[in-house]
Formats: structure tokens, C-alpha cells, sequence
């Protein structure tokens, strides 16, 4: 990730990264924290997004979306949030859990593998 030697990052397991799309169907912004997405596995071990790899994908590509976006209504984007895993973690066993602010309501939302 990225060409900087200075900000590549090395997993401690493996990044995996998760592309949401996000809705502001409200009437006022909405902020996005990539922190309120965790990936969780068959046995209900929960994992939180990695600021390494967010570093990493900003320095990649120059975008940082997920990390406290701000996201005005009526608009529609994808954000990628980097996720370190174990190496033998099994992909097709996870879904993600999703809490929309502090207080907000938690979801479950199924995962789709594609591998690039």
C-alpha cells in the first residue's frame, strides 16, 4: 500500500479491506467514523478498522474517506476501511456490525468476498 517506504505498512495477520457505501438520507450532515464498522468472525470475536492501513490507502491513492467524514444529505459514497486480521481468518465466515453515532441503533450486515 502506497509508495512512500515511510508509510507502508506491514499487517500483524493480513489487511483485508471493506468497501461500505453509505447513504445520508437525513436532513442534516452526518459524520462517518470508520470506528463504527467491526468485522466479526464465527465465534463472535470482533475486529476494529486499522489506522495503519487507513494511513497506508491515503498515502496509496491521497483519499482518506472513513475516518470522521463528514457526509451531507442526499449523498451517496463508498468508503474503504482496512481491517488486520488474522492470516487464517476465513473470510467467508464474517459479517460486519455497523452503528450508525454514538448512540445509534447496531445493525448486522452480511459481507460479499470478492478477491481483486
Amino acid at each position: 500500500m502506497g509508495d512512500n517506504p515511510y508509510m507502508q505498512k506491514k499487517p500483524q495477520g493480513k489487511f483485508i479491506v471493506v468497501s461500505v457505501v453509505v447513504s445520508n438520507e437525513q436532513k442534516d450532515a452526518v459524520t462517518v467514523d470508520a470506528s463504527s464498522f467491526k468485522l466479526v468472525d464465527k465465534d463472535g470475536r470482533e475486529y476494529s478498522y486499522s489506522t495503519e492501513g487507513q494511513m497506508a490507502i491515503q498515502v496509496g491513492n491521497g483519499d482518506a474517506k472513513g475516518f470522521l467524514t463528514s457526509l451531507n444529505p442526499g449523498i451517496t459514497t463508498n468508503f474503504e476501511i482496512p481491517y488486520d486480521v488474522p492470516k487464517k481468518l476465513e473470510l467467508s465466515n464474517i459479517t460486519m456490525k455497523a452503528r450508525g453515532g454514538m448512540t445509534g441503533k447496531e445493525i448486522t450486515l452480511p459481507l460479499v468476498v470478492q478477491k481483486k
